[in-house]
């Protein structure tokens, strides 16, 4: 079930991407109301497969709009298949689209570096708004070219064959495992409560015992507070402890607050988020924050666009 509902949502998603239209792109919304009615499959069923397609590099996300608690405005998505032809060619059909829509707006003609350059000098001007949406599109798909260049070896065919397969027997093996713990019940006493496995699992030094529990704490902080712990510890020790403990949504906030002003800290912090990424077969828990891993990661990937040192 879950293997063809797979297929048949990627299948979805490369059927969209050959358009020559700005909706090439489809959105989370109204991609999982057409698999519930077209696919009849559940929405559990549909975020295991989204979430399947992601780690196995056949598709890539671009958060389209941010969420906003606030406002009542719910996080969207769009899903490109992480092929180089594909991605190259949306690219241009959203740099042009980028272009035509602010020559609308204001009446002069920009180049899309150029218009990038000014929304990000007044971002909460364009949040969620048609230009911010395809200024956010047109990076991603560059950034998204870069990183199948980059890291080529991970976007063949043969790679993502093998992945996906290794995915579908992880998740086939978790399942039977929950079907007999449910119909064995054996009637032992409870193992002792231990911390659960982390993404991260290098040996702890004498530092990490001083300064983990610190560190943990920090999402409660100030963002004062936050750069003193980052100068008293270090930025790598920093970012593991977060990691370790599945807050990627403080160090998206941490990102996208501009925090991090080195252009090698954010480039560490996504090594080691490639290497989080590699445990998500081994890892049942971080299934349940790919979501948020994600989002920190194009988080990453925009603020290097952006910082130069």
């Amino acid at each position: 079930m879950l293997n063809k509902v797979t297929d048949d949502i990627f299948k979805m998603i490369v059927q969209s991407n050959a358009r020559d239209t700005v909706d090439a792109i489809p959105h989370s919304e109204q991609l999982y109301r057409d698999i519930v009615s077209i696919l009849s499959a559940d929405m559990h069923i549909a975020r295991r497969a989204i979430n399947i397609l992601k780690e196995a590099h056949k598709i890539l996300t671009i958060e389209v709009i941010k969420e906003d608690k606030q406002n009542n405005i719910k996080r969207v998505e769009g899903y490109v298949e992480a092929e180089f032809n594909t991605i190259k060619r949306l690219k241009i059909i959203y740099q042009n689209a980028l272009m035509d829509e602010y020559e609308l707006q204001y009446h002069r003609r920009l180049m899309t570096h150029q218009i990038i350059k000014e929304i990000y000098s007044k971002i909460a001007a364009f949040k969620n708004t048609p230009i911010g949406q395809l200024a956010n599109k047109a990076i991603m798909l560059e950034e998204f070219e870069y990183l199948l260049e980059k890291n080529y070896t991970e976007y063949t065919d043969a790679w993502k064959s093998k992945k996906l397969n290794e995915l579908f027997e992880q998740t086939e093996n978790i399942d039977t495992a929950q079907e007999e713990d449910v119909e064995e019940e054996p009637e032992v006493a409870p193992p002792p409560v231990t911390e659960e496995p982390a993404p991260s699992q290098e040996p702890q030094r004498a530092i990490d015992a001083e300064g983990s529990a610190e560190v943990e704490e920090s999402q409660k902080l100030s963002p004062h507070a936050v750069q003193k712990l980052i100068k008293i510890y270090g930025i790598n020790f920093f970012f593991r402890v977060q990691l370790r403990k599945y807050n990627f949504v403080h160090l998206y906030q941490i990102v996208e607050s501009g925090m991090i002003q080195r252009r090698d800290d954010l480039k560490l912090l996504k090594d080691m988020i490639k290497t989080v990424r590699s445990n998500y077969a081994k890892d049942q828990k971080l299934a349940e924050h790919y979501d948020e891993l994600t989002r920190l990661d194009q988080a990453i990937s925009h603020q290097l666009l952006f910082v130069r040192r």
